[in-house]
């Protein structure tokens, strides 16, 4: 077994032990990189002031998110990794399926998005970096911790964002 394959089982060995960790990666997994989104957008609301600088600013994200999609999916189409739950049916503790189908699980396109929604909202506001990376990170374990990807596949995501960018 490969370290990916360790780590993975070793995260989603707690999943369905701890009710609390459960809903919170869950969460984290589904959910979170929408309230990312939205944070970003705010945030961006109450840093710049005029309109037209807030339209250009935002319209970043959707960019970045289509191209960086593109690319996630010409990897997927090549490398052709199932996700953990689909691999190892009897051994993976799957929270939550993945909304958007099964058929890739490298790299994680949540993983690039947080990664995105980071770096872009960097200028905007040093005080809530911390909170950006708290958000990015929960992303990030709460899709392993589900079943839905290897850490390599996160790592995948981070490294395709700061290509992308």
């Amino acid at each position: 077994m490969n370290w990916d394959h360790k780590i993975f089982f070793k995260i989603n060995g707690l999943a369905g032990k701890n009710k609390f960790l459960d809903n919170f990666s869950s969460f984290g997994g589904r959910w979170m990189i929408f309230i990312m989104a939205g944070c970003f957008a705010l945030s961006i609301f109450w840093n710049i002031a005029e309109t037209i600088q807030s339209f250009i600013y935002f319209s970043f994200l959707p960019l970045l998110w289509l191209v960086g999609w593109l690319f996630n999916s010409l990897i997927g189409k090549i490398v052709k990794r199932k996700r953990p739950y689909l691999a190892y049916p009897d051994k993976v503790k799957s929270l939550f399926k993945p909304l958007l189908g099964e058929w890739k699980s490298l790299p994680s396109d949540h993983a690039m998005v947080s990664i995105f929604i980071l770096a872009l909202a960097l200028p905007l506001s040093i005080k809530l970096l911390p909170f950006f990376i708290f958000m990015a990170l929960w992303v990030s374990w709460g899709r392993v911790y589900g079943g839905v990807h290897y850490p390599g596949d996160i790592l995948a995501g981070w490294i395709t964002s700061v290509l992308v960018m």
